[in-house]
């Protein structure tokens, strides 16, 4: 809820193929919206300061303030992007599908970018101490620290294309096709 007792709510509607995000207020009525052009989308994430973080297949990562302003945009380098994640301190993480992996700064600069295989389109996973994790199609999963320095990295003999979910003890669960799920 918002100080002004609406609550935010983000829906996507598919309208000959435009990408509309919608924030709905808690009578049901439309607050904003705004098209950012986008035919398919990921997950959005939301900051602690109400900014909304759009990506889909067009390039871009779209920073949205809570009055459905466009605060700024980033083009990556590939077409497709995962869902975007944010850290405790704004920073924005994403993928784009050639296993780029994106770290910006909250007002959208680049903080670090790093290369983790051919391919990947899940989303970036952040742990209770601010690992970022992710997950290529390569079947790799990487732990990075918030400076872009690789932890450790780990072969999973089994494809997932799921993001890794991160237990508040730090525990690692990813599904796999196997119908294992592996922990670290």
């Amino acid at each position: 809820m918002t100080k002004s007792g609406k609550m935010l709510v983000i829906s996507y509607i598919i309208i000959l193929l435009l990408f509309i995000s919608l924030t709905i207020s808690a009578q049901d009525r439309v607050i904003w919206k705004i098209d950012i052009g986008l035919e398919k989308s990921a997950q959005p994430a939301v900051a602690e300061d109400g900014t909304i973080y759009l990506a889909g297949d067009r390039w871009h990562l779209t920073a949205v303030n809570p009055a459905g302003k466009i605060k700024w945009k980033y083009r990556a380098d590939d077409r497709r992007l995962s869902g975007p994640t944010v850290d405790k301190k704004g920073n924005i993480y994403f993928l784009d599908e050639s296993a780029k992996l994106y770290a910006l700064n909250s007002d959208g600069s680049v903080k670090w970018t790093k290369t983790i295989g051919n391919r990947a389109f899940m989303s970036p996973s952040i742990g209770p101490e601010g690992t970022i994790y992710v997950f290529n199609l390569e079947n790799d999963l990487y732990a990075f620290n918030s400076d872009g320095e690789i932890n450790w990295q780990h072969k999973i003999n089994s494809f997932s294309n799921r993001n890794p979910v991160i237990w508040f003890d730090g525990t690692i669960y990813i599904s796999a096709f196997r119908r294992d799920t592996y922990w670290h």
